[in-house]
């Protein structure tokens, strides 16, 4: 059924893609040479896990990716009528989609680019006098979007006047774009484009009212009266947008505004100091954290210095700077300590007036394998939003700053092409990705692994006021620490780290009483909460020393998932192993394909030459091969399995730490981080699935190993015991006389000296006879098993290990009570 053009884009009006798909697919392909792989390519380019666009390519090759995919579609485009306005509107399309189900849209803005790149080349081409203000137009949708998305991004850096300031910005682009639809001859794509531009108008325009209401009200420029004032804008505006998603977003910023003028008359929080540390925890592959730890503190004595993605560390600490809770009298000499790589001073800037934000990276390496990447910043006079926009920085969906012109750099950024970073998460990940390329972890082939996902922020407050916000000067010093709970704006410390922003000052919103409270007897009039990816500690009355050693315990607990992420890729890693090694022996498991393959050949000990079957020997000489690289295989992973077991006994051990008090806090904190439930996991995957599956295994490769070797044993006797009758019989029908004639004329003897001759040979085939039928009868009399020695060997209670001549393999069952 043949569409319209203002059908389709009503049907696209309704989130209905399909009529203008197939509008180009048949415009485009089927009239206009087009590839249709091509074709088929550009719904993907805009996802944020589609290979096709964004998936495991560098920023550059995207683009280029991306721009060249586009322009074999719009040169097909410029000689259709209406095809390069309805192809900018299908993409504009594709991007919106795509925004609304991630927060990476590196991908859209390439699109956006490459559109404009695509629609603007070739200008030979021009066409036809009757679209070109369509093109203008749709071109124009698709800049309006790549401004709306920065509103989201300076949303997301936690500066209401950032954002208020970017949504202005994008109301006026969509009054621009308004206007010029209006003065265009109308036609379905002018009207498209007209009432997209006046829906964004009116949504950016309450965005914008509503994100500098609440940045006057919190920094105490303007009262409650005009938080008001902007309600009753955003319930307007809810009725007049045309969409659900708009209308819910602006009822989510009408939300925060209420519940800010709802608290107009309690005290707001006003944190005087305060440090945050973000922690963002990693593990080590392909090395022990012993061995880590020696290669960082040899570092000064390196050839060649280190550089991290272009960062020159500052310096080496041998020793990790710890309170001395952690010194223990251990036996076995274990302790909690390590090494450090200093990193120079980054920079947060400020936007839109604020400070700028010094931070203090350091990379830990501990000897018990919980590495980490610190971040050490200050804060001075933070209002709860200043505070929420401190810790939404350590998130996967913080803002890109180079989006907001404001990279994060390093202190000393003397020069153009020093590193930037548009996020700290971006910083964190170049970090650690260039820890394996570094000497020598290089030469050892060590892998890093960290998850995006995996952060916690840190905080410690050290002075607070709270008051209102525009009577700062009637504002008190906050006392005692239990009073923060019931200050508003304490919201931002007890609750976890947002995902990503969802509303203007969306912590008014959340509950005032949350977090899990952490007992700390060692502290005096104290607060320690553990929020999921956040944890406070605020402790007036107590000194900074003391306050210094919980906040080590808490760091402690919070790099737990490093060393658990490492421990578990090794176990993938080995699963995967036994996956490929499980097929590999499911082809020599098999009787009925027995002789049909070919393997390797390793150290059997059968001749070939002896055996009527060749190729069986070779298989059976594979499998043994293959056995026996499962077993080195094993054994490595029962040195890693008993390594992290030692490691768990003594986190859980009260040997950790010197103080029964601080074993308490800890326990507490381990058990917030959920510790406990990481180990089950733990033991349990190396228990019922790794140790079931290993032991299986092995013991259907040597079962079937047995089967083979048997089975070729026998072949071998009736082999030889073939060769013995045939001997014996062309013996008897000779007969000694015809057998002494014959060596009588073959060598020139005399009768008497061949006769001798004859009956010393028969006399030694008759030895070799009666000791290979001896053999043979024993061996059919030994018991099950004893034909191969390693065939027990997996069985066998003996401490001692393998021995190189036995091809066996014991996997013992792990203890399930660690």
């Amino acid at each position: 059924m043949n569409l319209s053009v203002g059908e389709i884009l009503d049907a696209l009006q309704n989130d209905d893609q399909a009529p203008l798909a197939d509008w180009l697919r048949e415009k485009l392909v089927i009239n206009g040479g087009c590839s249709a792989d091509q074709f088929e390519l550009v719904p993907r380019l805009a996802s944020w896990n589609s290979e096709a666009g964004n998936a495991g390519k560098k920023p550059e090759d995207r683009l280029r990716f991306i721009e060249a995919t586009l322009e074999g579609i719009y040169s097909a485009a410029r000689h259709v009528t209406y095809g390069i306005p309805m192809l900018n509107i299908y993409l504009w399309s594709l991007c919106r989609e795509s925004w609304e189900y991630s927060w990476e849209v590196d991908a859209i803005f390439d699109i956006i680019s490459a559109a404009r790149h695509c629609s603007n080349s070739r200008q030979g081409e021009a066409a036809p006098e009757t679209v070109s203000a369509e093109n203008g137009l749709s071109l124009e949708l698709l800049n309006l979007l790549e401004e709306e998305i920065k509103v989201e991004i300076a949303a997301a850096s936690g500066s209401l006047a950032c954002h208020g300031r970017q949504a202005r910005i994008t109301e006026e682009r969509a009054a621009a774009l308004q206007s010029y639809a209006a003065r265009c001859p109308h036609n379905p794509l002018v009207d498209f484009a007209g009432r997209n531009a006046a829906d964004e108008r009116i949504y950016y325009r309450a965005v914008a009212t509503a994100a500098g209401a609440a940045d006057r009200y919190i920094s105490g420029k303007h009262s409650s009266a005009q938080l008001v004032d902007a309600i009753t804008a955003l319930k307007t505006a809810e009725d007049e947008v045309s969409t659900d998603e708009d209308a819910s977003e602006l009822r989510a910023h009408r939300r925060s505004l209420e519940c800010l003028h709802e608290a107009r008359d309690r005290p707001q929080l006003l944190v005087e100091n305060a440090r945050i540390t973000y922690i963002y925890p990693f593990g080590l592959i392909g090395i022990t954290p012993e061995q880590a730890v020696q290669h960082i503190r040899g570092l000064e004595q390196a050839p060649v210095p280190w550089s991290l993605a272009g960062v020159v560390p500052e310096g080496i600490d041998h020793e990790l700077q710890l309170d001395d809770i952690w010194m223990v009298d251990d036996p076995f000499h274990r302790e909690y300590g390590g090494a450090a790589v200093r990193l120079p001073a980054i920079v947060v800037p400020g936007l839109s007036g604020q400070r700028d934000s010094t931070l203090r990276p350091e990379l830990r390496f501990s000897e018990l394998g919980n590495h980490v990447l610190r971040i050490e910043t200050e804060i001075v006079d933070a209002t709860p939003q200043d505070l929420y926009a401190a810790l939404s920085r350590v998130t996967a969906q913080s803002a890109d700053m180079h989006r907001l012109d404001a990279p994060i750099h390093l202190e000393s950024n003397d020069t153009e092409d020093r590193p930037k970073w548009g996020k700290l998460i971006y910083f964190a990940r170049s970090m650690l990705r260039a820890i394996p390329q570094q000497e020598p972890f290089s030469e050892l082939d060590v892998q890093v692994s960290f998850r995006t996902g995996s952060y916690h922020t840190l905080v410690w407050i050290k002075k607070a006021r709270a008051g209102l916000p525009c009577r700062e000067e009637a504002a008190r010093t906050v006392e005692h620490a239990a009073e923060l709970r019931s200050i508003f704006g304490f919201q931002t410390l007890c609750n976890p780290v947002s995902y990503g922003p969802t509303s203007v000052a969306e912590w008014a919103q959340l509950p005032l009483g949350s977090g899990l409270v952490i007992q700390a007897p060692q502290l005096n009039d104290d607060l320690v909460l553990w929020n999921g990816n956040n944890s406070m500690v605020a402790a007036f009355g107590s000194p900074n020393f003391q306050v210094e050693g919980v906040l080590e315990l808490a760091e402690f607990a919070a790099s737990l998932p490093g060393l658990f992420s490492a421990w578990n890729r090794n176990l993938a890693g080995f699963i995967e192993s036994l996956r490929r090694r499980r097929d590999f022996f499911a082809r020599y498991l098999n009787p009925e394909r027995e002789g049909a393959l070919e393997g390797p050949a390793s150290r059997g000990d059968i001749d070939a030459a002896d055996l009527p079957n060749p190729q069986a020997v070779r298989t059976l000489q594979a499998l043994k091969a293959a056995q026996y690289n499962l077993e080195r295989e094993a054994f490595r992973f029962q040195n890693l399995i008993m390594a992290s077991r030692l490691t768990l006994m003594f986190m859980v051990s009260p040997a950790l730490v010197t103080s029964t008090v601080a074993r308490k806090t800890l326990d507490e904190l381990m058990a917030a981080a959920d510790f406990e439930k990481a180990r089950r996991d733990y033991v349990h995957m190396v228990d019922e699935v790794l140790g079931d599956l290993m032991r299986s295994l092995t013991e259907q490769v040597v079962n079937r190993h047995q089967e083979l070797h048997d089975e070729h044993e026998l072949e071998a006797r009736e082999a030889n015991r073939r060769k013995i009758e045939i001997l014996l019989a062309g013996l008897a029908g000779i007969g000694l006389s015809g057998l002494a004639s014959i060596v009588r004329d073959g060598y020139n003897m005399e009768h008497e000296t061949a006769i001798l001759v004859v009956l010393v040979v028969v006399a030694l085939v008759g030895a070799i006879c009666v000791v290979v039928y001896w053999m043979n009868r024993h061996h059919e009399q030994l018991p099950p098993g004893r034909a191969e020695p390693g065939a027990t060997w997996l069985n066998s209670t003996e401490t001692e290990g393998p021995r190189t001549d036995q091809p066996g393999l014991r996997f013992p069952r792990a203890d399930r009570s660690t």
